[in-house]
Parts: C-alpha cells; structure tokens; sequence
C-alpha cells in the first residue's frame, strides 16, 4: 500500500517543458544555432539545468561558461515565468483526493527551490505538499535515484511504500534504480519499450493516477446492498457469494450488510452469513452492532410528518411500510404486491411482517417510532404526483427511487452514506478503506463517499455514472467480483 506520492514537476505536474526548450533555443539562437524539438525531447527533457547546460555547451562549442549559461536561462526564464505556468490537467484534483485520503506529498525536482516555489505560488498549491526535496540537495541529478531516495528519507517512507510520478524517460530510470516504483504520465515524449518495461503504468492525465491509486488500495470494509446487489432475482444469496464473504471475514476484513431493509427482513440470511456483524439498515437510519446488540446510532421520523405522509399517499393507490426494527404493513395489501410492482416480496413480506388490519388507523391512534417509510404506486406517473405533493409540503426529509415505482421517505440527512460514515467513526476506519457497491437510487450517497464505488451491471445509467468500477449483474455474482478483485 502506498503512503507516500512523490511529484516531479516539469512537464508532470506543470506545462514548463514547451518554456525550457525555448529558452534553450534562445540562448543556441545567439551563437547561429538551432535547437531541433526533437533534440530536446531525446536528450534534454527531465534532466537537470546544470547538466543541460554542459551538454549545451559542449555540444555547440559555445564560447561561454556553465555559469554565463545558467545566468541567461535564469534571467530570460523570469520574464516567461512571470506571464504564469499552467498546471497540468488533472493535479489540483489529485492533489486534492491525496490530502482528502492521507497520503503524504512529496515534490522532488531537479529545479531550484526559488524557481519552483514561485510556480508553485503562483498556481496556489505550495501548501499541498509535506515535504520538498530540490536540485542543489543531491549531489546527482536524474537519472540517478538520489533525489527520489532523499525524498523518502525526509517522510520516513520506505521504497515500496512510495510511489513515483514522472514524465520523462531519465526520471523513470532515477525511479527503477532507487526500487521505487513509478507511473508515468508522458508530457512531450512516450517512453520508449525500455521504459516502459521500469513502471508500474503509463497514464494519460494526472485524473488517472486517482483511479490507479483506488484500485490498488487496501480495502478493510465492504458495504454491501442487498436487493439488486447481493441478492439474485430469486431474493437468493448465491452459494458463491456465500463463500467469498466468509473468506474475506476470516481475512479479516469487516463485510457490512448496507440495506434499506429493516432488521426483520435480514434474519433469515443470517441463517446463511451468521458472521455478518454490523448493520448499516433502514437506508443509513439504523446502524447495529449484531454481536453486542447495540444500536451504533438511530435516527427517527417526526410522527407529525408519518401522519402527513399517510394523508399524501391517501391521494393515490399505495401501500404504505413503516419500518423500525420490524416491518410493519397492512395485511390485505400483501397478496395484492404485484399491483404495486412488489410481487417478487410476497413471500418475504408473508414471513416477516407485522400484519395491521388498518395500519393508518393503527398509527394515527397509536404512533410508534418510525425509521423509514416507503410509499408503494402502481406506476410512476403516481410516483410522481406523490414525489410533487411531499415537495411543496416542505418536510423536513430525505426521499429516494426505490424499486420501480416507490419512495423511500428518511428522516433528514439521513441515508446510507451517513449511517456508514457513523459506522466508520465508530470503527476508526476511513471512509477511503471502504468499498461500497451498489446498484439503487438509495446507493447514490454512500458510492459518493467511498473510497472505491463499485456499481451492478444491471444498475441504471445514471447510478452507474457514479462507479470507480462497474461488476457483473446480480444474476452473475457481482458481489464475488467485487471482492475477490479489490478486497482480498
């Protein structure tokens, strides 16, 4: 696992190499030479301005010295310099997830420290990074490994533990030969066969160094949903599924059942996955501790809003469940679920339901705490007119897509990024050790907060726009891959 990301910054993480090889040719243009692009992207790029600088010279017989030499580049650099350097695409958003997930920050350039602070400056990042190792502190230059070495030493990093980014081919080698590994992000020239052969990756952008960095994580929690996710078109946790989850948990990592269903409506798998310990249920509502049976955090529904909600949906064909640490239903709807695009729960709902005669007459005589509400339509054009109606009562709620024609209607800020982020504190666990996969509407919050938002094929677009990863459909093990490629 990499604690530690190391920048160069010419041509990596600013657009200053199109600078250097100007000046360059500023200066050979003086004596009747010209400066080839080629030739600086060959044998130039990457390396350090002192040995640039000697190989100029003598390369060109220049009639000046080393330090008349670097005098010119550092004076006609200023003016360019001071018209502003641009950054490269994509390193303000990985120099953001790198701070947001506690990676230490390193910059390692062979430039010297005025030079790069003023750019640094001057594009609002000097602040991002822990630690800075420059040119003049190493005896050798790229592609020697000492500068990379040195900025492992300054963090306490070990090489393995280190990640290198680069852009040129003498940084690659300076890299492979301190053991460290490197990715590289190519700014005028592709490494050649070589090269490639020294990193870890060859990426586009700096955008992509984020997804390389998920991918290779080490995971210690998966947040699983259930229906559409875990759970097959049967209401089935495949045999499969069954087994790679008690793998991971013998591992030990932490596997979180992250549900919209209320407890009552999980026993039955416990029968099967009797080591699943926490509960992250009731959409984000209810978080539990199953082997010390404490509740971790619960958050309720005002009962004036229930009762408004009942009065709303009344306006409708719907079925109204209210769940707690039950579930609770009216009992002359159940065989009638299909009608609300339900039927497939029939069974479920049969077994583990609390069964009113009239549940809005039972409730309105007799509130209890309600977690979550769910408002079943038999078609989405009612969904909506009901969506509408909760909307311009301004209700102090959340509301989600569930199924094909329901809502799901939790208390304020509360869904299941903010039961998991509960549970994750409770735990001491970062929210970027934790794999959420998903597959709903109500997914949305937790996959956003993720360290690594894995998302069923058989999820909608939209939902799907949101994964780092998308896996098989839940008819095909998703879950298992899931699992088996970024947990264990």
């Amino acid at each position: 696992m990499y604690k530690t990301v190391i920048f160069d910054l010419d041509g990596l993480l600013i657009d200053s190499e199109k600078i250097s090889y100007q000046l360059y040719q500023d200066l050979l243009s003086l004596y009747g030479h010209t400066f080839l692009l080629d030739k600086y992207v060959q044998n130039y790029s990457g390396k350090t301005a002192i040995g640039n600088m000697e190989s100029l010279i003598e390369e060109f017989s220049l009639p000046i010295s080393l330090e008349e030499g670097l005098a010119f580049i550092q004076q006609h650099e200023t003016s360019y310099i001071k018209q502003g350097v641009p950054l490269k695409k994509g390193a303000c958003e990985l120099l953001e997830y790198l701070k947001m997930n506690n990676y230490q920050i390193v910059l390692a350039t062979s430039s010297i420290k005025e030079r790069a602070m003023t750019i640094l400056k001057q594009n609002h990042i000097d602040h991002c990074f822990d630690e800075m190792v420059f040119g003049s502190e190493v005896s050798r230059g790229k592609p020697y490994p000492d500068i990379f070495l040195k900025a492992c030493g300054k963090t306490h990093t070990s090489s393995k533990e280190a990640l290198v980014l680069e852009d040129s081919e003498a940084g690659i080698r300076a890299a492979h030969l301190g053991h460290i590994p490197v990715i590289c992000i190519p700014d005028m020239k592709q490494p050649g066969s070589t090269f490639k052969q020294m990193t870890e990756k060859i990426l586009p952008c700096l955008n992509d160094v984020i997804y390389y960095l998920k991918l290779h994580h080490h995971y210690q929690m998966i947040a699983l949903d259930m229906d559409g996710t875990l759970l097959n078109s049967d209401k089935k946790i495949s045999q499969k599924s069954q087994e790679v989850i008690k793998k991971a948990i013998e591992k030990g990592k932490i596997v979180v059942f992250n549900t919209g269903r209320c407890p009552a409506e999980l026993f039955e798998y416990f029968d099967q996955l009797d080591e699943i310990r926490y509960l992250n249920c009731i959409s984000g509502a209810l978080v539990y501790d199953r082997k010390t049976k404490k509740t971790i955090a619960c958050q309720t529904l005002d009962t004036n809003t229930v009762k408004t909600l009942f009065e709303i949906s009344s306006l409708e064909n719907t079925m109204i469940q209210l769940l707690t640490e039950e579930s609770h239903v009216q009992e002359n709807q159940i065989n009638k679920m299909a009608d609300y695009g339900m039927g497939v729960y029939i069974p479920m709902y049969q077994r583990v339901t609390k069964k009113a005669i009239d549940l809005k007459k039972e409730f309105f005589q007799q509130p209890f705490s309600v977690e979550k509400m769910n408002i079943y339509h038999t078609c989405r054009e009612d969904r909506e007119k009901t969506r509408q109606r909760i909307k311009e009562k301004n209700l102090l709620i959340e509301m989600a897509d569930a199924e094909l024609t329901s809502i799901e209607i939790s208390p304020l800020n509360i869904h299941k990024g903010k039961g998991l982020t509960v549970l994750c504190q409770y735990l001491n666990i970062p929210l970027s050790d934790v794999i959420v996969v998903g597959d709903g509407d109500n997914d949305r919050e937790a996959l956003k907060i993720a360290g690594l938002a894995v998302v069923m094929d058989n999820a909608k677009e939209s939902v799907k726009q949101l994964a780092d990863v998308i896996v098989s459909d839940n008819d095909h093990d998703g879950c298992v891959e899931a699992i088996e490629r970024y947990l264990l």
